[in-house]
């Protein structure tokens, strides 16, 4: 940290959080939600993450763009050797840390009711909406999260509407978000058809209001427009769909 501005280092930070903190040395994130976290603008962060790479606290290992997730491949260049451990909420018996299991945890292991056996049998769709939620809020994922999937039949809403719908609730909320529940009511409320439509229509004036502003614009791609409609929705409270974008943007 000496080495750092503090610019750079709560970017480095952030970046060991989401890798280290998880028990892997790699982890992967967009510069909208870096910027977000680190408080920090976007010329900021980027110039911090040419910092970090040119010292090689970091090292650049993919860009990944899918209809599910879009960002950046980090390796985090530490020197720590990681031991898979089989709960990564508890530590390895040599490391001679001693952490108390959550209450959760606890309460789970004695009743072993079917949610624990849920938890134990992950889908590919809990899966991805699992590390959206842990990669949005920097919280772990609880058993208590995982009942609040299967009770709501998260599953059946595709896993990137509801990580645009938890981006979009964390980009407005002053608060603390402390479990997945936070985000069920309005995951629900967005398979409501008449919602559907209405947050279409919302999404197609901030487009074409974007685009508008940057016509002649010769240096602005569409990874900034994605960028600013993204920002845009977070900021009028809509929901930015990936499906329904690339469907108006075609």
């Amino acid at each position: 940290l000496p080495r750092l501005d503090p610019s750079e280092a709560v970017v480095f930070l952030r970046l060991y959080r989401l890798s280290i903190g998880f028990n892997q040395t790699t982890c992967t994130v967009g510069i909208t939600g870096l910027i977000r976290v680190c408080n920090v603008s976007e010329s900021t962060c980027r110039r911090a993450l040419r910092r970090l790479l040119e010292l090689q606290l970091i090292r650049q290992v993919e860009v990944v763009n899918t209809r599910e997730v879009k960002g950046t491949t980090y390796q985090i260049n530490t020197g720590i050797n990681l031991t898979p451990v089989s709960n990564l909420r508890r530590c390895h018996s040599d490391t001679g840390v001693k952490l108390t299991p959550d209450k959760d945890d606890d309460d789970d292991l004695k009743h072993n009711n079917h949610h624990q056996s849920a938890a134990d049998d992950d889908s590919p769709h809990l899966q991805e909406v699992k590390t959206a939620y842990c990669q949005i809020t920097g919280n772990p994922w609880l058993s208590s999260d995982t009942e609040a999937y299967t009770e709501n039949a998260i599953h059946r809403i595709p896993a990137s509407k509801a990580t645009a719908t938890m981006q979009a609730v964390k980009q407005r909320s002053g608060a603390r978000i402390n479990s997945f529940n936070y985000f069920v009511k309005e995951m629900v409320a967005s398979q409501d058809p008449r919602n559907g439509q209405q947050q279409k229509r919302a999404l197609t004036k901030i487009m074409k209001r974007i685009r508008d502003l940057h016509v002649g614009a010769h240096d602005y791609s569409m990874v900034d427009f994605v960028d600013d409609v993204k920002r845009a929705c977070a900021r009028e409270d809509v929901v930015f769909d990936n499906d329904v974008f690339n469907l108006l943007n075609s």
